[in-house]
């Protein structure tokens, strides 16, 4: 069985822009209740395939400021799988980042459709011995039970903001909803849902603080929500965040088949992530700074120097996630070396 771990610069993103159009249901429910975000424990909300985890968040008053990062209009992801998950993608590492890809790449065409500025892009690929026997989610997210705890260091190496767990069991999708707190900056999908449908795009969304329906009560804002309508001629549908048919976020300024994909902010049945993300996208962007913009700081000081020379050199030959790996190819080599030298001084 082949393995592959691997973190990536800006580079191996700039080629995934697809746009795929795949339908992908979820029942609607009645909502969960009002949710004071501020002191509630973890709160679980099942809708069908789709499970919901809201913990509790940081005050507003007190959240992270965004103005130390510079590119807090891309979200940086890393990948993780498990053995199950890359079974069922026929032990090809390369099938199952395929589809990593192509999630990445609708996620953007969602933003691009719903009117946003935002992107998401790949920063890291990586095997994980998690055999799949518990709380997939919360073994992701600990950081000292003993599970998967490898995970956060790749996190690190990798500056992403989240932190995506490919399954082979469990929901088609599940998240945390804690646009505020990168401490749960993470999702988990089954294999066989990324493969075949979009949960990547809808878990994302609620990690940007969206809930399903205006019904439920656990949105980041009052309008961080879903919008279900019917087309000119056609029949019900849902955004990607009210069931997940068509590859836009909730915006009542945008139209599909004729009529609005959400509904302006007010009394009623207010739905506009669009407004929503413009406030959660930076922050979550934020979670952590990326690295690339300083390609060769291994050491991450701020200049390159001797030092991540010396770093580049001790890592020489070949490295799953290492921070001398430039161009992610999975050695350490002369391109790097030659990437180190390029941008020798400090980091601008």
């Amino acid at each position: 069985m082949k393995n592959r771990t691997v973190v990536m610069n800006s580079r191996h993103a700039a080629s995934l822009r697809l746009a795929i159009l795949v339908a992908f249901t979820f029942t609607t429910v009645v909502g969960a209740g009002s949710i004071d975000h501020d002191s509630v424990a973890l709160c679980i909300i099942d809708h069908d395939c789709c499970r919901v985890i809201v913990p509790p968040m940081i005050p507003r008053s007190g959240e992270p400021a965004t103005a130390g990062c510079s590119d807090t209009d891309v979200i940086d992801v890393l990948w993780c799988y498990t053995p199950a998950a890359l079974a069922v993608a026929d032990d090809d590492p390369d099938q199952l980042f395929g589809a990593c890809a192509f999630a990445v790449a609708d996620a953007n065409n969602t933003f691009a459709n719903t009117g946003l500025p935002f992107s998401v892009r790949i920063v890291g690929f990586a095997a994980t011995h998690y055999g799949e026997s518990g709380d997939h989610l919360a073994l992701l997210q600990g950081t000292n039970d003993g599970v998967m705890d490898e995970v956060h260091a790749l996190r690190e190496i990798a500056a992403a903001d989240i932190v995506a767990l490919i399954t082979a069991t469990g929901f088609c999708g599940v998240a945390y909803v804690a646009p505020n707190n990168a401490a749960y900056g993470f999702q988990a999908v089954t294999a066989g849902c990324l493969i075949n449908l979009n949960p990547f795009r809808h878990e994302l969304g609620h990690n940007l603080g969206s809930q399903h329906y205006y019904t439920d009560r656990y949105g980041y804002f009052s309008y961080s929500s879903g919008h279900r309508f019917t087309p000119d001629g056609g029949t019900e549908i849902g955004t990607a965040m009210g069931g997940n048919n068509i590859p836009h976020y909730s915006n009542p300024d945008v139209l599909y088949g004729g009529q609005p994909t959400g509904v302006a902010i007010g009394p009623d049945e207010e739905a506009d992530n669009f407004t929503a993300f413009w406030q959660t996208v930076p922050l979550v962007a934020s979670f952590r700074c990326s690295y690339d913009t300083c390609p060769g700081d291994v050491t991450r000081d701020l200049a390159v120097d001797v030092a991540d020379l010396l770093a580049l050199l001790a890592s020489w030959g070949v490295c799953g996630a290492c921070p001398a790996d430039f161009d992610g190819d999975g050695t350490v080599d002369t391109s790097d070396l030659l990437i180190l030298f390029a941008n020798w001084g400090p980091c601008k």
